[in-house]
């Protein structure tokens, strides 16, 4: 070899890393290169997962047993506003957000989902929450695939106006955009029944279908990076078992460890333009 490692007993020195990389070299870029391709391949073939999410307006008014009793403490108003959009993710929410979706299906090769919303606001009674036994096979809306995220600022009056985002995950785009307009109404309808005769309040899209973003989980570029990462943390790996099953010695050093015994001298072999060494004891 060109170069060889020099254990010590103090261990190993930068070089002898420095040695073992560049020998091991092209074992290293094939586990990269491999892992890489690997990861583009995934990339490929895996269903991208696409998150929807909507601002929505919530317009508050906070009180308990008529006017005389307004909670006017910011920090107890936003803890009513916490409670409220973690409202927005329970049962009553989804499944109603889940009717919703439901009739759409059965309508919208006739009516936009702009016209839908309005429909469900001018007659939500003639959008009734499907029975327990209709909703058992329905998952447009679970809690694995719906957030909320509450931020906004309040006044100390009556009246407040805070602002959240709702989103919902899945792996049609367009499906999403759709799903978290219609979240935002079910939430709406039932917030307000839910918290009715102690609070009152109304969500609003901000913006409606022209402002949902839709974000992808990940992109092939991400995920060709992350492949490369664990194809690196791999490679440094095998190396590292490589050496340590490697029981040949390498210097002077280590036959003396082996040996107990001292090495008076030794010489270099010249074999096909490789060096080598020829201990003597």
């Amino acid at each position: 070899m060109s170069e060889e490692t020099n254990y010590t007993k103090e261990g190993i020195t930068f070089r002898d890393i420095l040695y073992i990389l560049r020998a091991n070299l092209l074992l290293i870029i094939l586990i990269v290169v491999l892992a890489g391709a690997a990861g583009a391949v995934y990339s490929n073939f895996r269903k991208p997962y696409f998150t929807a999410t909507e601002k929505v307006s919530y317009t508050a008014e906070v009180g308990i047993g008529g006017d005389d009793s307004i909670i006017r403490s910011y920090n107890a108003r936003s803890a009513y506003m916490k409670t409220a959009v973690d409202f927005c993710k329970t049962g009553v929410v989804l499944d109603t957000a889940n009717s919703y979706y439901y009739y759409y299906l059965k309508q919208k090769d006739k009516v936009g989902v702009d016209e839908f919303i309005n429909r469900i606001k001018d007659n939500p009674d003639n959008y009734p929450c499907l029975s327990e036994n209709e909703l058992k096979d329905i998952n447009y809306f679970t809690v694995g695939n719906v957030g909320t995220n509450y931020s906004g600022s309040g006044s100390n009056s009556s009246a407040d106006m805070f602002t959240f985002s709702m989103s919902v995950t899945g792996l049609d785009k367009d499906a999403v955009r759709v799903k978290v307009r219609l979240l935002a109404v079910a939430a709406n309808h039932e917030i307000t029944d839910f918290f009715g005769g102690v609070t009152s309040g109304v969500i609003e899209l901000v913006s409606g279908e022209g402002g949902v973003s839709v974000s992808q989980d990940m992109s092939m570029n991400r995920i060709i990076l992350i492949a490369v990462i664990i194809g690196i943390v791999l490679a440094a790996l095998v190396v590292y078992i490589k050496q340590l099953t490697d029981n040949t010695v390498k210097n002077k050093e280590t036959l003396e460890a082996i040996t107990g015994s001292n090495v008076i001298a030794y010489i270099d072999e010249v074999d096909g333009g490789s060096y080598g060494r020829t201990f003597a004891n």
